[in-house]
């Protein structure tokens, strides 16, 4: 089904970042995306990525709904449900993002913690870096789907970052060979600048703006 292809993309998607992602540090820390199926949805995402649901052998076989039929029961009543949260609940059941849970590892001098757990507790850069990641992800599995121009852009980039970060943030976004186009306060310039072709600076007289190329 559709459904079970969408879900094994995202799976094969997050593989491929991951591996993109294993040598990288920002600063002292390295990160991994985790993906695995909503506790809330699991039986009915085993009976999408279940092995029966190939080819031939489809929801409508005998043996499939043999072995789901709780499970299809349960699906259809929600994707048939005509009240005021009808929309909300088809929505909700037929995107596949739904059935998937996402987080952050974060491994720091050899230790591992979870995003969803330390939000809150860390630095401005510590907590700003995975978003970035996040973000680059999203436009990688975004751009995978065919072939486009690859651009990103990004107001404010990095503001609280520190150049380590910010340098391997930048690199990752080079091997992902995306365009990125970034407006930065000059504090942020000399280290972004060692990672783009072109360098424009910004300024205004009065009720005038003037933009003027730089070099380093």
């Amino acid at each position: 089904s559709k459904m079970r292809e969408n879900i094994e993309n995202a799976e094969t998607i997050f593989k491929g970042l991951n591996k993109s992602l294993r040598d990288i540090k920002y600063g002292q820390d390295s990160y991994r995306f985790l993906l695995k199926s909503n506790q809330l949805k699991q039986g009915l995402y085993e009976m999408i990525t279940s092995e029966i649901n190939i080819g031939g052998l489809t929801l409508f076989s005998s043996a499939f709904e043999e072995k789901y039929h709780s499970e299809m029961e349960d699906l259809f009543s929600k994707l048939t449900e005509s009240d005021t949260a009808g929309d909300a609940i088809l929505n909700e059941y037929t995107d596949y993002r739904g059935y998937l849970d996402y987080d952050i590892e974060v491994i720091s001098n050899g230790k591992s913690q979870f995003f969803s757990k330390i939000y809150g507790e860390k630095s401005g850069g510590e907590t700003q870096t995975p978003y970035y990641v996040a973000i680059a992800a999203s436009f990688a599995q975004m751009y995978s789907l065919g072939e486009s121009i690859r651009i990103i852009m990004l107001d404010e980039a990095f503001d609280k970052m520190d150049d380590d970060r910010i340098g391997s943030m930048m690199q990752f976004f080079k091997e992902q060979n995306f365009q990125v186009i970034l407006a930065t306060p000059p504090a942020k310039m000399e280290v972004i600048g060692e990672y783009v072709d072109n360098i424009f600076m910004v300024y205004r007289e009065g009720y005038n703006s003037f933009i003027e190329a730089y070099s380093l």
